[in-house]
């Protein structure tokens, strides 16, 4: 069974794809043996886009549904487009993309799909420009970042940045069958759009990861000066144990009975003197 769409834009649901009609331009249909994809496997558009004759156009479409990596079959054939998906949200797209027309053909509804993935794209990258906003915020106010998340959401943001501008591709491809059309520039404007929204949040995501990076080498600068203040301030007590270690029968203070207390004492003084330089230089 499947979703009937006829010429004068009134659609049908729960026909038999095998009952040809002269008035239908388009049959979406459910199967349940989508191929899934991976990150691995590349597209190509001379694979993905076979052209029999003038009448008959294949596609294989990669698109991302429910997370997932799936192919979307769909023939342009001599007066129908047939596509091997259908969902509720789809119909109601076409339902209003549809009604601003007073007639549609096949290609008018292969436009409208690949408007359709790109506002569902568009709808998710907005979600993602949230989250984007919230780890850009506590990189700033709080010197912490999820990196483990932003390279989740720079791996999302990349797919769909991918698969847009393969879209893009793939209409250039045939723009002999949509060039003609009014909304064949619309629906690339439309994928534009999408692409543009992708390089605001990569751009997004850079920034975090740079202030991200910038607060963590400060918080590395400050622990090395600290570190630092403590060397610098221990080594009078260092040389002056190291001059009195030596085995010498003559040295001052050696046979003193305050000697010691005198060392120690000199030794507090250049500590001090040293603590009260790095207080006024912001050292510490």
């Amino acid at each position: 069974m499947a979703t009937a769409i006829y010429r004068n834009g009134s659609i049908k649901e729960g026909i038999n794809i095998s009952e040809k009609s002269l008035n239908v331009v388009g049959y979406l249909y459910n199967s349940d043996n989508l191929k899934k994809t991976s990150d691995k496997v590349f597209t190509n558009i001379h694979k993905d886009i076979i052209i029999r004759s003038k009448e008959m156009i294949f596609l294989k479409i990669p698109v991302v549904i429910d997370g997932s990596k799936v192919i979307v079959d769909a023939v342009i054939d001599k007066d129908e487009f047939i596509l091997n998906y259908e969902s509720e949200i789809l119909i109601e797209f076409l339902k209003e993309k549809i009604s601003l027309h007073e007639k549609i053909d096949k290609n008018m509804l292969c436009l409208f799909l690949f408007q359709y993935f790109s506002y569902l794209y568009t709808e998710e990258l907005l979600s993602i420009e949230e989250r984007v906003d919230d780890l850009f915020q506590e990189a700033v106010y709080k010197g912490n970042a999820d990196n483990k998340e932003i390279l989740e959401i720079k791996k999302s943001v990349s797919l769909i940045k991918r698969f847009t501008s393969y879209y893009k591709s793939m209409l250039t491809y045939l723009d002999d069958e949509f060039s003609c059309l009014d909304i064949y520039n619309k629906v690339l404007l439309v994928l534009d759009n999408t692409l543009n929204l992708v390089d605001n949040i990569e751009a997004s995501i850079y920034s975090c990861i740079d202030i991200y990076n910038s607060e963590l080498s400060n918080k590395m600068n400050k622990t090395m000066q600290l570190l630092t203040v403590i060397t610098v301030s221990t080594l009078p007590l260092t040389i002056v144990s190291g001059i009195f270690g030596m085995n010498f029968q003559n040295m001052p203070l050696l046979n003193s009975s305050n000697g010691f207390i005198v060392s120690i004492g000199i030794t507090l003084i250049i500590v001090l003197l040293e603590l009260i330089y790095f207080k006024r230089n912001n050292y510490l």
